[in-house]
């Protein structure tokens, strides 16, 4: 357990951008049932057809790709012999990316010259998780199938998509198969029934998510299967000679005190993990427009460029 806390004084910009979240009370939306089914249900035929990226121009060398049925983007693909960075993007498992995640995932190719695999597994409400895991576990496993060194490749994922980054680590461990670098996570949810004693308070300060849409989200993933599984929730997952574990997370997200939760449960088994706390950031800040976030990603350019030692 190495806890990292931020000690910078809070930015002008992190304050707007929590108003202007407030402002648009994007929270009450989502937090009416009746306006979340529709959402969902909205979503399912947009899900139904191939994605295109929008609202954002990328300067980047950017492929698509189509597989079985996957759609992939690969963002600068230049060399054999790259670090490839294995996106898993966050969106509550229903919705695609956004243009703040396409910001952030170019800025990460440049900075660190990596080759960025985004791949845009099946959600819900047209596939759960068992159906999307079989896609994205064969096609992990064919990505590292392509590398000489394992080393060279880091798991990353967001929210939703950093507790399918966690479900590929327990696959990973599960089958002793080899694993990558390590896993870059931001305010990854690792544990679904979203019970801890501790999490209304936290929920309060949340601008983003509340724990009813969490739950009906969830609940529509997990099509039945306890939420002890986990594939859905990694808190019970078997990491057992797991690679390096780094989260980066805020203390006004709704899935913090559970991070921490982990982070001692991984700690007291002596599994390799180190939390990145930083003080009163929204849900996946390292993506949004506020200057915590420049602190952050750094921080993970200098983890993925890194080599080991």
């Amino acid at each position: 357990m190495v806890r990292h806390l931020y000690k910078g004084t809070r930015s002008l910009s992190s304050l707007a951008v929590e108003k202007y979240m407030a402002h648009k009370d994007m929270k009450a939306q989502l937090t009416d049932p009746t306006l979340i089914e529709s959402l969902i249900n909205e979503q399912a035929d947009l899900n139904n057809d191939w994605y295109e990226i929008e609202n954002y121009q990328m300067k980047t060398k950017v492929i698509e790709t189509r597989d079985d049925g996957l759609q992939v983007y690969t963002i600068n693909d230049q060399e054999s012999n790259q670090k490839i960075i294995y996106y898993l993007h966050g969106g509550g498992w229903t919705f695609q990316p956004t243009e703040f995640h396409w910001r952030f995932l170019e800025r990460l190719a440049q900075k660190t010259n990596s080759k960025v695999i985004v791949p845009l597994y099946p959600k819900h409400p047209n596939y759960n998780f068992e159906e999307s895991y079989g896609k994205i576990l064969p096609h992990f496993e064919a990505v590292m199938d392509t590398v000489n060194n394992s080393e060279d490749v880091t798991v990353m994922g967001d929210s939703s998509g950093g507790n399918m980054a966690l479900g590929l680590a327990h696959h990973l461990c599960e089958n002793k198969l080899a694993q990558p670098k390590q896993y870059i996570l931001i305010s990854a949810c690792v544990d679904m029934h979203l019970d801890h004693p501790y999490i209304r308070y936290f929920e309060d300060k949340d601008k983003m998510l509340s724990v009813e849409n969490d739950q009906i989200l969830t609940e529509k993933w997990a099509n039945g299967e306890p939420l002890t599984n986990p594939y859905l929730s990694p808190l019970y997952g078997n990491f057992e000679d797991v690679a390096p574990i780094h989260h980066f997370i805020g203390t006004y997200d709704v899935l913090y005190p559970d991070s921490i939760k982990f982070d001692k449960k991984l700690t007291k088994n002596n599994i390799p993990i180190d939390t990145y706390v930083y003080p009163e950031m929204q849900h996946v800040f390292p993506i949004l427009p506020v200057l915590e976030a420049r602190h952050a990603r750094k921080k993970m350019y200098e983890l993925i460029i890194k080599d080991e030692e």
